[in-house]
């Protein structure tokens, strides 16, 4: 059983019976719980009725492009499923297919056929991603309104798990808390894990791949050349727009190339959450010299 997953839901959409029971025996094999689906109406209504019983979407190319398409409308719309993770399935023939529903909201891309190792740990990433996001979400509702009072500050923190207590704060400033959500936790853990931790892209998604991410960050964070680093905040809130400042104490990084979705990362575990902070929560994400300091704008 993968670590983990047997708190995930996976609904598998695809109206090829026999391509969805192999990908259903495959999860189930390793533990994942399954709903599968043919991707019709009936689909869309179960989501509406129910958006809280699925971690992960599983879409396969071979449903309509209009049924499809319609599935990751509603889970853009829906504040409930605006954070559930889709995986599209789907030769790499159909470059132009893949890359509509990239930018119609799926995380991921799976070539079709596929490694099965490779389609269960990129189906394990999407279902920690999930799981991951609804505790955060279950943590903003503790959060009051006497936060929209506070117009400026600074603060620093140090540790990886302080990231989303602080991404809860910032979201709970904002005027649609649960959309910049993702957006506040992406940034902020960057800031430890590839800023302060210098955890590279490559390392991260071996990392993932082996379920060890958290426990090397917390190697790291002991160590003598790491664990006096701080990660420095600084926001202001206008009748306009409000601003968080965001400054770690890494080397910096090539950030240009993740402020988009590109086909070239589609089939790897990791590299698309700049992007969709970009893309989904914020106004406005600005990098600044290097790369280890960056603004995130939200307007009010």
């Amino acid at each position: 059983m993968q670590p983990g997953a047997e708190a995930a839901k996976i609904m598998v959409v695809g109206n090829e019976p026999s391509h969805r029971h192999n990908i259903v025996t495959l999860l189930e094999r390793c533990g994942f719980s399954t709903v599968s689906t043919p991707g019709n109406d009936d689909t869309l209504a179960m989501l509406r009725a129910d958006p809280e019983d699925v971690d992960v979407l599983f879409i396969e190319r071979a449903i309509s492009d209009d049924h499809s398409l319609d599935i990751l409308s509603l889970v853009r719309q829906n504040p409930t499923l605006q954070h559930v993770p889709v995986i599209f399935h789907a030769p790499p023939a159909l470059s132009n297919d893949i890359r509509v529903h990239i930018a119609a909201g799926a995380h991921y891309y799976l070539p079709e056929p596929c490694d099965a190792d490779l389609l269960v740990s990129v189906v394990q990433a999407a279902a920690n991603d999930s799981i991951q996001r609804r505790c955060n979400l279950a943590e903003l509702e503790s959060f009051t309104l006497a936060h929209s009072r506070l117009l400026s500050g600074r603060m620093e923190f140090q540790k990886f798990e302080e990231a989303s207590k602080l991404a809860n704060f910032f979201a709970a400033l904002c005027p649609e808390p649960t959309k910049v959500l993702l957006g506040f936790s992406e940034i902020l853990e960057n800031a430890v894990e590839h800023g302060n931790l210098e955890i590279g892209y490559q390392r991260k998604a071996a990392l993932l791949r082996e379920n060890r991410r958290r426990e090397e960050i917390a190697r790291r964070a002991a160590l003598p050349r790491y664990r006096q680093r701080k990660v420095t905040l600084e926001f202001e809130r206008t009748p306009k727009e409000f601003h968080l400042r965001v400054m770690d104490e890494g080397k910096g990084f090539d950030w240009n190339p993740y402020l988009h979705i590109s086909m070239e990362r589609l089939t790897e575990i990791n590299g698309r959450g700049i992007a969709l902070a970009r893309l989904v929560s914020f106004d406005r994400l600005e990098y600044v010299g290097v790369g280890n300091e960056v603004v995130c704008t939200v307007q009010l």
